[in-house]
């Protein structure tokens, strides 16, 4: 494999696809093999997961503990994709409590928000924590067309959120929310009341913002990647993975096949996925044999 794979500090997965098995190779051993597979997969800290059968798709967070994502929108927020979601039997799940959170809200900054049988709106900030807004500030931060960021929460997920019972009337962007300037390209992620600068493109959810509004905050030195606002999904203290420090480190994927007959000669069969991660800075993978 020539292709020169690049990734930071998040975990990915990659599969290898088994090709033909020759006997010249030594390999007839496997061939065939039969052995009676793990009930349950290992899975790590950050991993998603589902039952067979079932749509809900779970987190897990660095306390090992398992927390849902109540729908997909919810899901598209934090930038996932389904692809990553390893499926387990129902009995795995159990395997793994439920999280203090149990559900995971939108990203801060994604969506405006309401209860399904009220009116007042509210913006999201880090930490689950929800700010209302008046008309005013929705139209400065998420544009005149604000309504359609805005999601009805059922008061079952409406618990999973705290109201800090504050109103946000400034036209002043808000931590978590990714912006731009009119007329610009430059995007720029809300942290800690300042604005920092985004490396890459593609970034979703970006609002556009009028000059005077981009003014109400000061541009911090240095940037950020666009997967730092992705750390943790449940924005709870200490239930992000910590990443790791020093070298590669390669391991088998929790999403591996399971031992089976493979016929002499087959193409096409997945027969190992392994998870890569990198260390305290970012990694190149080159090559694997």
């Amino acid at each position: 494999m020539n292709d020169v794979i690049k990734f930071g500090k998040k975990l990915f997965s990659a599969s290898v696809v088994g090709v033909t098995i020759a006997w010249s190779m030594g390999l007839a051993a496997f061939v065939p093999v039969v052995a009676q597979a793990a009930t349950c997969p290992e899975l790590e800290a950050g991993d998603l997961f589902k039952a067979s059968g079932a749509s809900a798709v779970y987190y897990l967070t660095a306390g090992m503990e398992r927390a849902y994502f109540p729908h997909e929108d919810v899901f598209k927020s934090w930038n996932l994709s389904f692809s990553d979601v390893v499926t387990v039997s129902g009995e795995c799940l159990f395997a793994y409590p439920s999280a203090t959170v149990a559900g995971i809200n939108y990203r801060p900054g994604s969506r405006l928000v309401k209860l399904s049988d009220a009116s007042s709106v509210f913006a999201i900030t880090p930490g689950n924590k929800l700010v209302q807004v008046t008309g005013e500030s929705a139209a400065a931060l998420y544009g005149t067309n604000w309504a359609s960021a805005l999601r009805d929460v059922s008061p079952f997920h409406w618990a999973n959120y705290t109201d800090t019972r504050t109103t946000w009337s400034e036209s002043k962007p808000h931590d978590g929310q990714f912006v731009k300037k009119t007329g610009e390209t430059a995007v720029y992620w809300v942290k800690d009341g300042a604005l920092v600068r985004v490396d890459g493109t593609n970034v979703p959810d970006v609002r556009t913002v009028s000059a005077a509004t981009f003014a109400t905050l000061s541009v911090a030195s240095g940037s950020v990647t666009v997967s730092s606002a992705y750390a943790n999904p449940t924005q709870v203290d200490g239930s992000a993975p910590t990443p790791t420090t020093g070298a590669l480190t390669v391991s088998l994927a929790s999403n591996t096949a399971a031992s089976k007959v493979v016929p002499m000669g087959a193409q096409g069969v997945d027969y190992l996925a392994f998870s890569v991660r990198a260390g305290s800075s970012a990694g190149t993978l080159e090559q694997v044999t």
